[in-house]
């Protein structure tokens, strides 16, 4: 600042209300225009604010006003990227914003360039990160903004849907990698995209394909029971069974079993086990857990047992009956019912030599002896179990 500059800095900061994110936008402009020449542009544009009649307090007017004419004085295709990286919710990594924003007129080997001058001109924003990716995000006056200018490009739905299938692809490995030694980067992996893995949910539900979004919730159903971090679960899913009927068998079938699954914390009835696993959920979460619904879980869970039946697919069958075994344990329903259900989850997974749904069957085992009032046996099933999910790695389940 000089005698010169301070009047011109003053004039600036008084016509956009001292909001920081304004007076931020205007500052990344102080390298092609001198601060009195800044003063004058906006005294022309920010004028208008005051007499403008849009019915919004003059704070959001100036906001939208300030981020309007940094938008117009982007290049076309940096105009394109930030309008569709609105799709994202609570950040992006460069690896995500090629994956979704990319196209003929902004290709993927540009995004990393047009990402760097956005972030220049304060129209992104950047997390620090310890480890890991850089990420990125768009403040919410900015992030509004661009969702209007998506819209008025006509081409909002290509890219929310291009969103809910990198989404897919993300968390594709979620179940596995939770019961494997890396369950820790995964758990790091779906707590960061929480944001971005509801947005999907409400375009789902809303105006987006209900079957992308029902099978995120699928790849997302281990974690959520184990962490209870995905608010409204079940009832999302439940929600998406309705509007998702064309959805394939295995598909809707394992929806509704973990939909059976993730009502055991909205049942009246109380158990030993569910008061345990919602200790241990609600340790684990750091969201809000929903309200009791009236929710048939049993009715779910013995529907999918039922359907998965029907496919003639044995690891779809196997994975209903130790999900279904595990809420009706949880539930504490008839140790018979139980054994029965392990029984059959027990054969299956020695044919097809699947070492993971072996050690399960053995902890419901122990879970079905305990409800039996079967104490040592219990117990002896359940270091057996603890012991094969330890030498597979798996130190969470």
């Amino acid at each position: 600042l000089d005698e010169t500059s301070t009047p011109a800095v003053a004039a600036i900061c008084t016509n956009i209300d001292r909001l920081p994110l304004a007076i931020e936008l205007t500052a990344a402009r102080t390298r092609a225009f001198s601060a009195q020449q800044l003063a004058d542009l906006l005294d022309n544009r920010f004028g208008l604010v005051s007499t403008a009649n849009s019915g919004r307090p003059r704070r959001q007017q100036t906001m939208h006003a300030a981020v309007d004419w940094s938008y117009e004085l982007l290049f076309d295709d940096e105009r394109r990227l930030l309008s569709r990286l609105s799709v994202f919710a609570g950040g992006f990594t460069l690896d995500a914003a090629a994956a979704v924003c990319s196209d003929h007129t902004v290709p993927a080997h540009d995004i990393e360039v047009l990402l760097a001058r956005l972030v220049d001109k304060s129209l992104v924003s950047t997390d620090k990160r310890p480890r890991g990716a850089a990420r990125f995000r768009l403040l919410r006056p900015v992030g509004n903004y661009a969702a209007a200018r998506l819209d008025d490009a006509g081409d909002p739905a290509l890219f929310r849907n291009r969103h809910t299938h990198w989404l897919i692809d993300l968390t594709a490995g979620v179940t596995a990698g939770l019961r494997g030694p890396q369950r820790l980067e995964w758990a790091e992996l779906v707590n960061t995209e929480l944001p971005n893995l509801a947005r999907a949910a409400d375009w789902g539900i809303g105006d987006g394909d209900p079957v992308d979004a029902m099978q995120i919730g699928v790849n997302l159903s281990w974690y959520a029971f184990l962490s209870s971090n995905v608010q409204n679960d079940e009832r999302v899913i439940l929600e998406l069974l309705e509007r998702a009927e064309q959805a394939p068998t295995a598909l809707r079938c394992r929806a509704m079993m973990w939909s059976g699954l993730l009502s055991i914390g909205r049942t009246a009835k109380r158990t030993w086990a569910m008061d345990a696993i919602d200790v241990a959920r609600t340790a684990a979460s750091t969201q809000v857990v929903s309200s009791a619904t009236d929710i048939d879980g049993v009715r779910m869970t013995t529907e999918a047992i039922a359907l998965a039946r029907t496919t003639g697919d044995p690891a779809l069958l196997l994975e209903a009956l130790t999900i279904g075994s595990l809420h009706l344990a949880a539930i504490g329903s008839f140790p018979d019912v139980l054994q029965t259900l392990n029984d059959e989850a027990r054969l299956l997974a020695a044919s097809l030599a699947d070492p993971w749904h072996e050690a399960m069957v053995a902890a419901l085992d122990g879970m079905a002896g305990y409800i039996a009032g079967e104490l040592e046996a219990s117990m002896a099933a359940l270091r057996s179990a603890i012991e094969a999910f330890i030498a597979l790695g798996d130190h969470g389940t």
